[in-house]
């Protein structure tokens, strides 16, 4: 079975019960603060993990973005895409493939 594509980086739903109540009830300048105090303790320990990459694997990830993000914008643009930006994505694919089945 295939897994969903999306990864889930909603705030909010990271939250115990607690913090959603208070979350709620806050307003204005308590709230960003709040906030951003969560995102803070949920998301500073994700960021750690991406820091701590081999630097190779943080250059896929970035060729990955960036190699998505061309052909999506060509495909979204005029429904087409340059056949250089399909290859390099590929590549891009096939390389983050082997690391994640650790096939290198």
């Amino acid at each position: 079975m295939r897994r969903s594509m999306y990864v889930n980086f909603n705030l909010y739903e990271k939250l115990t019960e607690k913090e959603q109540d208070k979350w709620k009830e806050l307003n204005g300048d308590k709230w960003s603060e709040f906030r951003n105090q969560m995102q803070e303790k949920y998301f500073s320990p994700i960021y750690e993990q991406v820091n701590a990459l081999d630097e190779n694997i943080l250059q896929l990830l970035h060729n990955m973005k960036e190699c998505s993000s061309s052909v999506y914008q060509s495909l979204n643009e005029i429904g087409d895409a340059w056949i250089s930006d399909v290859e390099n994505l590929g590549t891009c694919v096939r390389q983050l493939t082997d690391l994640l089945e650790q096939d290198l």
